[in-house]
């Protein structure tokens, strides 16, 4: 697949997660997600979006309400790196929905 088909992939939705915390809040937890970068952070009339890429994959946090959806750019992300992803953002929004 060429990169500019890449870039209009539908993204793969993967886990739901409350809104309970700012957008400055989820951004700093994004940044100590061990070798994560933050590409893009936007926000717009349809809501807001932070971006970063982790792992060779480019994943979204996007608000849709009171939640806020986690996505990745390839379906064939392996279920180990977006259960990385989700375990992290999951510490900071949702600590009663964790593993023990």
């Amino acid at each position: 697949m060429n990169a500019a088909v890449a870039a209009y992939a539908v993204p793969r939705i993967f886990a739901e997660l409350p809104y309970t915390h700012s957008w400055l809040k989820i951004c700093q937890h994004a940044e100590r997600l061990d070798r994560a970068e933050i590409t893009e952070f936007d926000t717009n009339v349809e809501g807001t979006w932070l971006r970063f890429f982790y792992r060779d994959y480019i994943f979204s946090i996007g608000e849709r309400g009171a939640r806020v959806q986690l996505t990745v750019n390839d379906a064939d992300c392996p279920t180990d790196v977006m259960l990385e992803v989700n375990e992290h953002f999951a510490a900071l929004l949702a600590p009663h929905l964790r593993h023990c």
